[in-house]
């Protein structure tokens, strides 16, 4: 910045704005002094901390705004262009690398347990439901239910194993796409941990926009989760919003889906929920084919819920299966004890699963259909 200043402005002057500069941070410094000695040791601690945070978002968030508004040109020629590597998959043919992308669906759908299950595979490496997966590491910036996520994250694990502890991190504040501090200080945490995914859960809570059918406050927001982007080689940002009620495609001003590069809707079915990116159903995928993944819906897995696809099976649905596996009727006794807080959890389950026939009400009883 001095650099820049001297090449603007005589020597002289810029001699004088400097010591201008020192004076009144002289000035700024005795008076926060004199404050501060009224305050006990605890309270000085926490001003001066304070202080010390402001300035560094300050200078980060200038330091953004250089690179977006000032960086250098940079020309390609026509062989550059053809040579380029093209980008590869988060999880095969829906979240590809060096993307915006969102992950929109009505509320109670299971939009959020989509993305964490996305998330959850990608950590570990492992396949997504029959979509091959490229292991990396995730931040998961939650906005809503942050109380109860850790259940989500334990159900997912008691369901598919482990989650390295050093490829999933998680935020519940301080995140906020249309303050350019808070992008900043995001920018810095995904460039010095080298973050590969950032889920941002839900669009709606982790911005200041009041209108989203205002062009302006939203293309502010979507541009940061561009810098966001950016900040490192073929990271993706997700961010998981919601669906308009009455045309069913993602929600708010077009500048939203006119600034990423995919758009994943998830539509209710009378099976559970879809997956698309077909522009039929407002989708979008700007630099692949779109796909069409049908089959999924929620299962009760511990004491939350995870996503399931076709015939894939929770424990609990696995045991359901094992009782009822000779064709016989079943009371609710032989799936849990009376005692056992699970037997509200497999009604739920029993009344959700297909093929299975039920008869009577005290007891009610089960049996599974092989027609």
């Amino acid at each position: 910045m001095h650099a820049q200043l001297r090449h603007d402005i005589s020597r002289d002057d810029f001699n004088t704005f400097v010591d201008e500069g020192h004076a009144l941070l002289d000035v700024v410094r005795d008076d926060l002094a004199e404050w501060t000695e009224k305050l006990d040791a605890a309270e000085r601690a926490q001003v001066e901390a304070e202080a010390t945070r402001q300035r560094v978002r300050a200078q980060a968030a200038a330091l953004v705004s250089a690179v977006e508004d000032e960086g250098p040109l940079q020309a390609l020629t026509l062989d550059d262009l053809l040579n380029r590597i093209e980008p590869g998959w988060w999880v095969e043919g829906l979240l590809q690398q060096s993307s915006v992308a969102i992950l929109a669906g009505e509320p109670g759908l299971g939009k959020s347990f989509t993305a964490l299950s996305m998330a959850a595979s990608i950590a570990t490496g492992s396949d997504w439901f029959g979509q091959s997966v490229k292991q990396g590491s995730v931040l998961y910036v939650v906005g809503e239910g942050a109380e109860s996520f850790g259940k989500r994250v334990a159900a997912w694990q008691d369901t598919n194993g482990e989650i390295p502890r050093d490829r999933m991190v998680f935020m519940d504040r301080g995140v906020n796409l249309s303050r350019e501090a808070s992008v900043a200080r995001v920018v810095e945490y995904v460039t010095e941990h080298s973050i590969d995914l950032v889920i941002l859960d839900t669009f709606s809570q982790l911005t200041s926009i009041d209108n989203e059918n205002d062009a302006s406050q939203v293309n502010k927001a979507t541009k940061a989760a561009i810098q966001i982007r950016q900040a490192r080689p073929g990271a993706t940002v997700l961010l998981v919003h919601h669906v308009n009620k009455a045309s069913g495609g993602v929600r708010g001003s077009s500048a939203l889906r006119g600034n990423v590069d995919t758009v994943i809707v998830a539509k209710g079915d009378e099976k559970g929920f879809r997956l698309t990116t077909e522009r039929s159903a407002d989708g979008k995928q700007k630099d692949g084919k779109p796909v069409d993944l049908r089959g999924f819906h929620l299962v009760d897995a511990g004491a939350s819920a995870v996503v399931a696809r076709g015939t894939t099976q929770t424990p609990d649905e696995q045991h359901i299966r094992e009782v009822l596996a000779d064709g016989e009727w079943h009371p609710m006794a032989d799936f849990a004890e009376n005692a056992d807080p699970a037997r509200r959890r497999y009604s739920r389950i029993l009344d959700s699963m297909p093929n299975i026939e039920t008869q009577g009400t005290r007891p009610k009883q089960y049996r599974l259909n092989a027609a």
